[in-house]
């Protein structure tokens, strides 16, 4: 911190001792965000810190690409879904379909509080022809109260998942990283909503160390960030129903993320 006071001195701001250790007191809290939430010059105010932000410079080379744009579902190719199924927590839904080598997301969903059946019922509501479902592979255990896994009860009322690989999420986010190029986002309010999420995902700050954790935090953003993962990690199951990419194309995706 007496690097930071120092340059500030230089730039003619000076601090009294209790500024000094109220900052100090702030920034053990708020960790690299110090900057964002209580800048000591204007250009601070501007300045956009992604170190511990998994995908926040990814969406911003995507905005610089212009891929995120009006792309309505073409009703000529299957729209897929991935489905971050929380419990009390938000429920999140992506709805993308695969043109040529690109993956335009079209739509996005997300609620709290509904039933699967209720979830079944909105998707099913849409005009879109459905491919491939994605979900967790833990949507095959047993719940207490039914003893029934959501699963069987998806597919009792007309859905099928199929369930992404078991992948680690450092190894699930290293594999949206590496597809994030190929993909195009509808400029919707709900897409646009999903594109916030994806901005504002970020690491835990562990107070103890001063530092990023490399563990994903838990909030509002995670569940989003969770159905993205899941999209990239089960994409493998969707280009084998024959859409645009060739089996060729698929499998040399496929193996840049998936350690074999």
């Amino acid at each position: 911190m007496n690097v930071y006071f120092e340059s500030l001195e230089k730039q003619g701001i000076l601090l009294t001792e209790a500024q000094k250790n109220w900052y100090t007191k702030k920034a053990e809290v708020l960790g690299e965000n110090i900057k964002k939430e209580y800048p000591s010059t204007p250009d601070e105010a501007f300045e956009v810190n992604v170190d511990g932000l998994y995908y926040a410079r990814y969406v911003s080379i995507a905005r610089s690409q212009k891929r995120i744009c009006n792309i309505p579902w073409d009703r000529q190719l299957r729209v897929h879904t991935a489905w971050d199924l929380g419990f009390s927590d938000a429920n999140t839904i992506i709805f993308f379909q695969i043109s040529g080598r690109e993956i335009h997301i079209v739509d996005y969903l997300e609620s709290s509080g509904y039933s699967m059946a209720d979830y079944i019922k909105i998707v099913k509501s849409k005009d879109y022809i459905y491919g491939t479902h994605l979900a967790p592979h833990d949507l095959k255990n047993h719940e207490y109260s039914t003893g029934r896994t959501r699963y069987e009860t998806a597919q009792s009322l007309g859905i099928t998942f199929d369930l992404v690989p078991d992948l680690s999420i450092v190894d699930g986010i290293d594999a949206v990283k590496t597809i994030f190029p190929r993909l195009w986002f509808h400029n919707s309010e709900d897409c646009l909503k999903l594109i916030g999420h994806l901005e504002s995902y970020t690491q835990k700050w562990d107070r103890s160390l001063g530092q990023w954790s490399g563990r994903p935090s838990h909030d509002d953003h995670s569940h989003c960030a969770d159905s993205l993962r899941y999209l990239v990690v089960g994409l493998d199951a969707c280009l084998a129903e024959g859409q645009s990419m060739t089996d060729a194309q698929a499998e040399a995706l496929y193996r840049q993320y998936v350690r074999r």
